[in-house]
């Protein structure tokens, strides 16, 4: 569960960096559990934003292990726009 945290938090915090909005997971279409994470294992997640609207934003996500593998994944990835930063 700490993985998968993990990657929410990574594009929360590229939506919260990049547009300045807070956003919080809604649904994902599917979500594929590959393994699990050696303890202390550098792992890393590359986050596609699919589609950004007023309201929500959907990704696809991968987590890599250090030797590559698929950890986790995500398509269709929705998180919600609870508020904007001012300008």
């Amino acid at each position: 569960s700490a993985a998968l945290d993990a990657c929410l938090q990574t594009a929360g915090a590229f939506m919260y960096k990049e547009y300045g909005t807070l956003q919080l997971p809604r649904a994902a279409e599917r979500l594929r559990v590959g393994r699990l994470p050696r303890d202390g294992e550098t792992c890393i997640v590359r986050v596609t934003m699919r589609d950004r609207q007023a309201t929500h934003t959907d990704f696809d996500f991968a987590l890599f292990g250090e030797d590559g593998t698929v950890i986790l994944s995500a398509e269709g990835y929705r998180c919600i726009v609870v508020t904007r930063k001012a300008r």
